[in-house]
This record gives C-alpha cells, sequence and structure tokens, in this order.
C-alpha cells in the first residue's frame, strides 16, 4: 500500500507476505501474474546479481548462486541469464559484453541501464536520468484515498496531452527543482500531491547516474 500511496485510516502495519503476483517470463519479457514464495535477497533481484557475479569473475553465475545460503530457483537463474543474452550484456559463452560491463556499474536493473546509455547516444539523456530514476525508486505521484479526484487531476496536469506517466514525472521533477531553488519544494509538493522524500531519492540517484555518465560516456 505504501507503494501505490494508498493512505488508509488506522492501518498501522503492513505485513509483507513475500508472495508477489510479478514473476515475468524473461524469454520474452511478458509479465506472467503467477504467485509463489520468494526470500527478499531474491526478490526481483536475479537480473543485476548476474551481472555482479561476472563483474567479479566469480565463474558460473549458476553455481555460484546455488551455493548461497538461500539459493534462487534455477529455473528463474536461467531465465535471468537467457534474458541477459537476449539485451546483449552476456555472450553465448556467459561473458561479460562491453555494454554488460558499462551496465553492471550502474546501480538498475539492466534494462533500465540500457535506457541510460540508449539515452546518451541519442542525445536525450537528461530526461531519462529522471523516468529511469523514478522506474528505480518509486512513482511519487500521491493518491491519498480521500482525495483521489484531486490527486489525478494535479497529475493530469503535467501529463498534458501526452498522456505519458514518464513525461509528467520528468515535468513534475523539474518543477520541484526549480521550487526548490526558491526555498518553496515543500509548498509544490504539497499542492501537487508529490511526495518530496521519494523526489529527492530520485534527484539523488539521477546525480549518480550524471557522475557515471561523465566519467565513462562523455565524447
Amino acid at each position: 500500500m505504501a507503494e501505490t500511496s494508498i493512505t488508509i485510516n488506522d492501518v498501522v502495519f503492513v505485513v509483507d507476505l513475500e508472495r508477489p503476483k510479478r514473476h515475468h517470463m524473461m524469454l520474452n519479457n511478458t509479465p506472467c501474474p503467477l504467485p509463489s514464495w520468494i526470500s527478499k535477497a531474491s526478490a526481483g533481484k536475479e537480473e543485476s546479481l548476474c551481472l555482479q557475479i561476472k563483474s567479479l569473475q566469480l565463474g558460473s553465475i549458476s553455481d555460484f548462486l546455488s551455493r548461497a545460503l538461500q539459493p534462487p530457483e534455477p529455473v528463474s537463474v536461467q531465465n535471468a541469464i537467457e534474458y541477459l543474452m537476449i539485451i546483449g550484456t552476456l555472450d553465448e559463452n556467459e561473458n561479460l559484453t562491453v555494454l554488460g560491463r558499462n551496465l553492471s556499474m550502474l546501480p538498475v536493473e539492466p534494462k533500465l541501464g540500457k535506457m541510460l546509455l540508449l539515452g546518451a547516444i541519442f542525445n536525450c539523456l537528461d530526461p531519462l536520468m529522471i523516468v529511469v530514476a523514478g522506474l528505480s525508486v518509486r512513482d511519487p505521484f500521491l493518491m491519498p484515498f480521500d482525495k483521489k479526484d484531486l490527486a489525478e487531476s494535479a497529475k493530469a496536469q503535467f501529463s498534458a496531452r501526452d498522456y505519458s506517466d514518464h513525461l509528467a514525472l520528468v515535468r513534475a521533477y523539474d518543477g520541484w527543482k526549480d521550487a526548490e531553488r526558491h526555498q518553496s519544494g515543500y509548498e509544490y509538493c504539497w499542492r501537487n500531491f508529490l511526495s518530496a522524500q521519494t523526489l529527492k531519492a530520485i534527484d539523488s540517484l539521477r546525480k549518480q547516474f550524471f557522475f557515471f555518465a561523465q566519467g565513462h560516456w562523455s565524447g
């Protein structure tokens, strides 16, 4: 409920049963909402973890993860490896490609890291850094249960006629940065149903992307 910004009166604690309906068929990247029990260590982390294992030269990904205290299911690991091959971060021998070496240094999922690289190539890195940071953190748009209509109207102003959540995020972030320069960031967030904490987290991650791009992708 915290991630979807739903507020319910008198609810103090939320128990995460670690049984999400968000597995993916990695080979075609098609969502398959099948519930299953997972550990916190392996939840949604297989892709990035695989690249880290190869960047540290720890040998076979499957063999290394099988020795973990709570090893992920072999099929999940194999699907992650095959997906990384499809997007070009691993070659057919499970070795890191040039793309894979670059993405292994980024604190985001490989597919989001590839978005950043393509943004640098096509000279649209600045807005993509905001989009990827937002996708990596959480949605900054708040939807209070008792003010949902007002919140949706506020978000629609950022979407304008583009009907794009990504462009709405970029505009909301840019507006917040401008408000911060005038010491009115919290007022801006309150007026537009935005989470100041989330925007600060997005800003921090964006800065990491910026410094990485300056050091590795400039020129």
